[in-house]
C-alpha cells in the first residue's frame, strides 16, 4: 500500500512540474507580430512624410522621397526642400531631409537594390528658391527683396553672392560618386510645364565632388575670387560643356583650392553665368534666371548600398544690398 501511494505521489509531483513548466514557458516565449505594409507598392504623389516617433527632435520641415515618390517638396519660409530622385526606377530605401528646430538641415540618402533609368547619378536632393526649369514655383513664397524669375540684365552688374556652410558626415562606400553643387537655369522664354530648349542654358557650379564627372567634355578653365573657409582665394575651376538633353550645360568644377567635405564657401553667381554664356555662345542679356537650386547629386545603380549624409548649417544669398536667408540658426 505504501509503495502504491509513493507511486501516486511521484506521478502527481511530475504532473505539477510539467504544468508549471508549460505555463511559465507560455508567459515568457516570444510573440510573433505581423505588421501590415503601410501602403501598397506603386507611385504615391503625397508630399506628407510619415509620422515621426515622439523621441525625435522637433523639426521645422521634413520631406521623404523614395523610388516611388521621387519629386517630394515641402515649403520653407522662403523656397523649399525637395528630394528630386529623378533617375530612380526602383530601390529600397529613401531620402530624408529634415530642418530641425535649431534651423539646421540634415539630409540622409540610403538606397540599395537600385535600378535606375539611366547610367548616371540617382538624384539631386536640394534646397530651391524661385522657379524650376518648367516655370513652377518652389514652395509658397519668395522674399519681397529678391524675386525670381529675374532677367540677367537686372543683376549682371550687381554682386550676386551666395554663401553656404556644409559638411558631408557619412559617405558609403567612401568612393561613392557625388557632387555638391548649384544648379541654375537661364531661359529665353520661360513657359509653364515646358522644358528648356537649345537656346536656353543650364549652369552648374560644383563646389565639391568625388568620382563624378559633368556632362560633356572639359573645354577650359575659369578663375574667380571666392571666400573659402573664411579666406579669400583666386580660385580655379575646370569648365565643362556638353548636351545630355535639348539644352546645353556648362559646369564649373572647383580644382584649386583643394575641395573639402566640410567647407564654408561664398562666391559670386553672376560671374559664372556670364562666363557660361560665353562658353555656350548664348547672349545672356536675353535670358532669365529662373531661381537658385543647391543640392547633392549622388550614387549609381552599380553600388550595392548608396549612402550620402550631409548637413547645412547656413545658406543665404544676396543680390546687391538685399539678402535672403534660407537655412540659418
Amino acid at each position: 500500500m505504501k509503495k502504491e501511494l509513493k507511486v501516486v505521489i511521484t506521478v502527481f509531483v511530475v504532473l505539477l512540474l510539467v504544468l508549471a513548466f508549460y505555463y511559465g514557458y507560455e508567459k515568457t516565449k516570444p510573440v510573433s507580430v505581423i505588421i501590415p505594409p503601410t501602403s501598397p507598392p506603386g507611385k504615391n504623389n503625397s508630399t506628407s512624410p510619415p509620422p515621426i516617433s515622439s523621441n525625435h527632435p522637433k523639426y521645422l520641415a521634413q520631406v521623404i522621397g523614395t523610388a516611388y515618390n521621387q519629386y517630394n517638396y515641402v515649403p520653407l519660409k522662403y523656397g523649399a526642400i525637395g528630394t528630386d530622385l529623378w533617375n530612380l526606377k526602383s530601390a529600397d530605401g529613401n531620402t530624408n531631409m529634415t530642418v530641425e528646430d535649431s534651423g539646421v538641415l540634415y539630409v540622409n540618402s540610403t538606397f540599395s537594390n537600385v535600378k535606375s533609368n539611366y547610367d548616371t547619378i540617382l538624384g539631386y536632393p536640394e534646397i530651391a528658391y524661385g522657379y524650376n526649369l518648367e516655370d513652377e514655383m518652389f514652395g509658397n513664397k519668395q522674399s519681397n527683396d529678391i524675386e525670381f524669375p529675374m532677367k540677367f540684365s537686372q543683376f549682371r552688374n550687381l554682386t550676386f553672392d551666395s554663401t553656404v556652410n556644409y559638411s558631408f558626415t557619412n559617405l558609403s562606400p567612401s568612393s561613392i560618386p557625388i557632387d555638391f553643387s548649384y544648379d541654375l537655369w537661364l531661359e529665353e522664354n520661360p513657359t509653364p510645364n515646358v522644358d528648356p530648349n537649345q537656346n536656353d542654358l543650364e549652369v552648374m557650379i560644383w563646389m565639391y565632388c568625388q568620382d563624378n564627372q559633368p556632362i560633356g567634355e572639359k573645354v577650359g578653365t575659369f578663375n574667380s575670387n571666392i571666400t573659402f573657409n573664411h579666406k579669400t582665394y583666386n580660385a580655379q575651376w575646370a569648365v565643362w560643356f556638353g548636351k545630355a538633353n535639348a539644352w546645353p550645360t556648362v559646369s564649373f568644377v572647383l580644382t584649386n583650392p583643394e575641395v573639402l567635405r566640410e567647407s564654408n564657401i561664398s562666391l559670386n553667381i553672376s560671374k559664372f553665368i556670364a562666363f557660361g554664356g560665353s562658353v555656350s555662345k548664348e547672349n545672356m542679356l536675353n535670358h532669365t534666371l529662373m531661381g537658385i537650386e543647391m543640392g547633392n547629386e549622388f550614387g549609381n545603380e552599380n553600388i550595392a548600398k548608396n549612402v550620402s549624409d550631409w548637413v547645412i548649417n547656413y545658406y543665404a544669398f544676396s543680390v546687391g544690398n538685399n539678402t535672403v536667408k534660407i537655412i540659418y540658426h
